[in-house]
């Protein structure tokens, strides 16, 4: 069963900005980070958060034929395997 490609865009955006808004959140409460900042190391690892998160938020889009919570798992699994082949190598 194939989902509709809208879905699976769906899921992207919503686990992006769920998760990178959570970043940007924390990381003001707890270190008092302001996005965005003239510093080039905080802003360093902003961007390098996004971009995990972009990364994961894509393979979680690719299983739009199930269900949101469904997908966030299996994107995990996803990551998991890439980490796995990059380290059996």
């Amino acid at each position: 069963m194939s989902g509709n490609p809208a879905t699976g865009s769906l899921y992207s955006v919503m686990t992006f900005l769920g998760l990178a808004g959570a970043f940007v959140w924390g990381a003001n409460a707890l270190a008092g980070w302001q996005f965005p900042s003239e510093n080039r190391s905080q802003m360093s690892v902003t961007i390098l958060v996004f971009a995990l998160t972009a990364g994961y938020a894509m393979l979680v889009g690719r299983h739009r034929d199930v269900g949101y919570l469904e997908a966030l798992r299996r994107g995990l699994i996803d990551v998991g395997r890439t980490i796995k082949g990059k380290v059996m190598r």
